[in-house]
């Protein structure tokens, strides 16, 4: 009898050794991963700068706000109220998928035929048929929301970074391919549509999970009592942090903002390489030990002392 409580605390030994282990290639798997991304974008961007003019980025980057807006509306908290959950079930990504598609869809439609006004509000007439071809990634995202959701739970984020990778490479050279054959600002536009549709694309065949043919209320009641929370601060936030774009691109020449895209983008290296690596790792390994408190409580200690270190 005095046997087992030993061989049960060897196997928790054992449990939390391996998530720690998985953790930390995670965590290094998502810094390699952002900073090969850093570092394609960075070049495809000055090679691009070299090409096009400021206000191209500008008008990209005016279309990025209204997007990062819709797309807080497409998951409403789902795919991070998947990861956390202790136990998940097929069920439970079905549903999530099918809310994100029908959400996708709605989104899509709705920003398309927005394109015209937003386009008198700016009084820039390019912007409508842009718009209208980038609210084509609502949907094309919505694919691949539960996907991400479950390689981020299982820790793999080995295999999320080569999609990033490939994604953003080949769109990038097809991008610059695009823009010295003078097409302008849809070489920007072309860009982000083909990144999303090669990320999905890519993610579908590499994490080799695939979604039923189920939808249950009941599972998509259990998620949103956490991600309710998580949508309306995502909203606010979203908002707050994009108000400084909107008004720059409506009071200024979207030439400006697209300086200041820039800038910004520049400034947010570091969060980027720190904290929001961190968050990502952290929140599914985390999650592992939520039934037990204690181990729960020394690693968040450790990782409060770890970051305030750093």
């Amino acid at each position: 009898m005095k046997l087992i409580p030993l061989i049960e605390f060897h196997k928790s030994n054992n449990n939390f050794v391996n998530i720690k282990n998985k953790g930390i290639s995670g965590f290094f798997w998502d810094f390699f991963g952002r900073l090969g991304l850093q570092l394609i974008g960075f070049i495809v961007t000055v090679i691009l700068s070299r090409i096009l003019n400021p206000e191209d980025f500008g008008l990209v980057a005016i279309i990025t706000v209204f997007v990062s807006l819709a797309n807080v509306f497409v998951d409403f908290g789902f795919t991070t109220a998947l990861i956390q959950k202790e136990s998940v079930t097929q069920s439970h990504y079905s549903s999530v998928f099918f809310i994100n598609m029908a959400m996708g869809l709605i989104l899509g439609l709705t920003v398309f035929l927005s394109a015209p006004l937003i386009s008198k509000f700016y009084q820039k007439e390019t912007l409508s048929p842009m718009i209208q071809v980038m609210s084509s990634c609502f949907v094309i995202n919505s694919f691949g929301n539960s996907s991400r959701a479950y390689l981020r739970r299982n820790l793999n984020f080995k295999t999320l970074s080569y999609v990033g990778l490939f994604s953003a490479s080949i769109s990038g050279f097809v991008s610059i391919i695009l823009a010295c054959n003078g097409f302008g600002v849809w070489s920007l536009v072309f860009q982000v549509v083909m990144s999303d549709i090669l990320s999905n694309l890519f993610l579908f065949y590499f994490s080799r999970f695939r979604i039923k043919l189920i939808y249950d209320y009941s599972s998509i009641k259990e998620l949103w009592k956490f991600s309710s929370g998580l949508f309306f601060s995502g909203l606010m936030d979203t908002l707050f942090s994009n108000l400084d774009s909107l008004a720059i691109g409506k009071i200024l020449n979207p030439r400006f903002l697209g300086y200041f895209y820039r800038a910004k983008s520049l400034e947010s290296f570091s969060w980027r390489y720190t904290s929001s690596t961190l968050s990502n790792i952290l929140l599914p390994l985390l999650s592992r030990i939520n039934a037990d408190p204690e181990k729960l409580r020394t690693a968040v200690l450790k990782i409060y002392k770890t970051n305030t270190f750093f």
